[in-house]
């Protein structure tokens, strides 16, 4: 993505005086300071941030002139160049402001920008690493580095980067999902790990006794197992490697061969992840058996506690089963902390937090009936599936509405709302376990959010994540969308995501939540497309004909089958998401109750009859929004819902992440 004039440390004037720049001024910006083109320096940034990159061009040179040495004019050339679309001039420019000064840690990290988009990723991954250490306070140097290792295979990832990514698996500012991938790859390139995993696909499964050892070496010296507790792992290889795992270490702890088993650690962090995804994965008779042998051992309360620490039998069994039958047991509780290593967490997950998420349900305010049937339907199923699973989000500092809008839609010009953007009173319809609505209530600035949903659960979940989160300005109250009309209240932004597509119907939905929007106020919609839920309908059908149903057995059987089916099928391709690795995910995917699916002559229709003024897509890569601008040049601002319905014609899996776009009110 290129340096926008509209961020001023990536592109305008020096860090030291620009907003949101270092607290620790570098190099380059104290040696700014003093330079005689600091004047130059400053006129140049106005007309870049206006807009007129070539007299921004010119001046950046002219200031180059003035003083040779200054790398911030370097920088910010580069910076404007590569907003010119001159990108190999740009990367010259970036690399003299680093020869002039070498810890100049946006320099750094835009020029790995600018290699990655010449398809550079060694040398790219290098630098922006090397930025990320050099200041990893500034959450977009982690947001830049993070972008690329999404999408870089695993054998261009350098030295530096594992380095960085040890930090940024413990960063605050990353979400731990977006990491998966890149460590997951990583590790199943350690040919300690490689050789089972062929030797699994080729249907042999090697004796613990053998592969063990190397195994948990190559896990320890990985960041996985400090991911597990927090991410989704989302590598069916590397669950089908775990399943086989968990399943020896059960026979071996029935056998008496408990030394065969990895340190606690390990068995505690991958007792995490099973929590997290519900104990979704497929169980044999035999296992079953085991651990029916394994509960009654459990019943005494010797067994559940070894020197002071969770025993290994309680760890295996955690690995099928959640502890709750033993919150009573105080030596147990002795042990929990929210804080400490994995066996302390495993343990306040399963003794603490189910008795906490009750208590938040039981208080959770209703503020409007749930009287159609269909709603009914939908909140049955979350109540036994909250949906989606979560932990942990990135932290970010909150952005007022005009700053932010422009960042989610890098193509939106001249944004203007006409509310006081230091009382912004936002409505989440259909917050689910509040993922999103605590993202939206962070990274809105003076805002005041109030999230409803159907489900107490899903609520008392989403209460729980908001307290550890700190978010005060987020309130949490049952109802139905279709019934809030008559709240009385009006909202500056509304927030509708993955909700509307359930209701009996979708477009009196959205309407009664037009009837809740200020004048000149926004929504963020998103709905499943038709085009590409047909993988959803494949595996649908599937589901049907072997008749399974939505209980854990049912889903864990469904999982196996589409694993099963040839990787060109379009319902195999949802193997790879996220939700389908854990209960509530696929049943969410492929058992839902209720799902309606839009095109976009039907969102265009709903825009119009609802008075509203369609603003942009947020889009899942800036790949899509590039390609679109190929296909459409006439199209600069990507507004045209018809050239956006050709772009999907020609694109099916355009949209698999949904609709997701933004509109405002008429005046």
């Amino acid at each position: 993505m290129s340096d926008s004039p509209s961020n001023p440390p990536a592109s305008g004037p020096n860090g030291a005086s620009a907003p949101n720049g270092d607290a620790a001024m570098s190099a380059a910006a104290r040696a700014a300071l003093s330079s005689p083109a600091a004047p130059l320096l400053a006129r140049a940034a106005q007309l870049h941030q206006a807009g007129d990159l070539p007299a921004a061009v010119q001046t950046y040179r002219q200031a180059i002139v003035v003083d040779p040495s200054f790398a911030e004019a370097h920088h910010n050339l580069g910076a404007a160049l590569r907003a010119w679309g001159k990108r190999n001039e740009a990367i010259a420019s970036y690399r003299e402001a680093l020869r002039l000064s070498p810890d100049y840690a946006l320099a750094h990290v835009n020029l790995g920008g600018a290699l990655a988009e010449n398809g550079e990723l060694d040398d790219a991954l290098e630098h922006l690493a090397t930025g990320y250490l050099l200041a990893p306070e500034r959450p977009v140097m982690a947001r830049r580095l993070v972008n690329i290792l999404r999408r870089t295979a695993p054998a261009s990832v350098p030295a530096k980067v594992r380095e960085a990514l040890a930090r940024l698996v413990r960063d605050p500012a990353v979400e731990p999902q977006t990491l998966e991938p890149c460590i997951v790859a990583l590790l199943v390139e350690d040919p300690r790990v490689r050789g089972v995993l062929e030797a699994l696909a080729g249907g042999e499964a090697p004796t613990i006794g053998e592969a063990g050892p190397p195994l948990y070496a190559a896990l320890a010296e990985s960041e996985l197992p400090s991911l597990l507790g927090e991410a989704i792992l989302t590598d069916s290889r590397v669950e089908a490697l775990f399943a086989v795992l968990r399943a020896a270490w059960l026979e071996a702890l029935d056998g008496g061969h408990a030394e065969l088993l990895p340190e606690p650690g390990l068995l505690a962090a991958l007792g995490l992840q099973l929590e997290t995804v519900e104990w979704s994965w497929l169980e044999t008779e035999s296992e079953q058996a085991r651990l029916a042998a394994l509960k009654e051992r459990l019943a005494e309360p010797a067994a559940r506690v070894e020197e002071a620490a969770p025993s290994a039998a309680l760890l295996v069994y955690a690995l099928y089963r959640p502890l709750e039958a033993f919150a009573g047991d105080e030596a147990l509780l002795a042990l929990v902390d929210p804080e400490g290593g994995a066996a302390a967490q495993l343990l306040y997950r399963h003794l603490v937090e189910p008795a906490e998420r009750a208590r938040f349900a039981e208080a959770m305010p209703s503020t409007t009936p749930i009287r159609d049937r269909t709603s009914q339907s939908v909140r049955a199923m979350y109540e036994v599936n909250a949906y989606p699973r979560w932990r942990r989000i990135a932290r970010r500092p909150g952005r007022k509405v005009e700053r932010l809008l422009p960042e989610l839609l890098p193509d939106l010009r001249r944004f203007q709302v006409p509310f006081d953007q230091q009382r912004v009173r936002i409505l989440v319809a259909g917050c689910g376990t509040g993922r999103h609505a605590c993202l939206t209530a962070q990274r809105f600035a003076f805002s005041q959010v109030v999230a409803v949903d159907l489900s107490r659960r899903s609520l008392s979940y989403a209460a729980q994540r908001a307290r550890d989160l700190k978010l005060a300005n987020l309130h949490f109250l049952q109802g139905d969308i279709l019934e809030l009309g008559g709240l009385g209240e009006e909202f500056d932004v509304v927030e509708c995501s993955g909700v509307l597509h359930h209701l009996a119907s979708p477009e009196l939905g959205w309407r009664t939540l037009r009837g809740l929007l200020a004048p000149g106020g926004l929504m963020r919609i998103a709905l499943y497309s038709e085009s590409a839920r047909q993988g959803v309908e494949e595996a649908r059908r599937l589901i049907g004909e072997l008749g399974l149903e939505p209980t854990p057995d049912g889903i864990r059987q469904a999982r196996a089958a589409i694993q099963a089916l040839p990787p060109e099928a379009p319902a195999r391709l949802l193997a790879e998401s996220p939700d389908f690795f854990s209960l509530s995910g696929c049943r969410d995917l492929f058992f839902h109750v209720r799902e309606d699916r839009f095109t976009l002559p039907r969102i265009a229709r709903a825009l119009d009859e609802l008075k509203l003024d369609f603003l942009g897509f947020e889009l899942p890569s800036e790949g899509i929004r590039y390609s679109y601008r190929r296909r459409f040049p006439a199209d600069p601002q990507q507004r045209d819902l018809a050239r956006w319905a050709e772009f999907e014609q020609e694109n099916p899996l355009t949209f698999a992440a949904m609709y997701q776009f933004w509109c405002q009110a008429k005046e």
